[in-house]
């Protein structure tokens, strides 16, 4: 793949690769993501959709709760959007693809995932407020 990757798309795509699988992502996923993007009309943003993306990419720690903010209050904003694309290319690509593969838990792992339900929903809370902080 030779698509050229403009820097900011070029961050963009590791922002949210390390929020979704928590590791660094190879150029050809940047620079598949940036054509993705490049190709939609993401220059036509909407002032609060703008507002939360560029929030988002300048304070990346806030991703998560910015996302399961969004997923109550506007589930069809660009930053929401963005995250699913950014998720397509690394499910697709081999390299990434076992992340998301299901593995093999003990009957223990019912404590982890009652921890990451409460957790989801204190992300939730907390990105409203912080959405309704911001203004998006």
């Amino acid at each position: 793949m030779t698509a050229r990757v403009s820097p900011s798309l070029k961050q963009e795509a590791r922002l949210l690769a390390r929020y979704i699988i928590h590791d660094d992502v190879s150029p050809q996923a940047q620079a598949l993501y940036a054509q993705i993007i490049s190709r939609t009309n993401a220059q036509d943003l909407l002032p609060k959709d703008a507002k939360l993306l560029s929030f988002g990419l300048r304070h990346p720690l806030y991703l998560p709760l910015l996302d399961a903010g969004a997923r109550l209050l506007c589930p069809d904003t660009e930053l929401r959007r963005r995250i699913y694309i950014m998720f397509a290319v690394l499910e697709s690509t081999p390299r990434y693809s076992g992340k998301f593969l299901p593995r093999q838990r003990g009957p223990l792992y019912l404590v982890v995932v009652g921890f990451i339900g409460v957790r989801a929903i204190l992300r939730a809370l907390g990105g409203v407020l912080l959405i309704k902080a911001i203004g998006a």
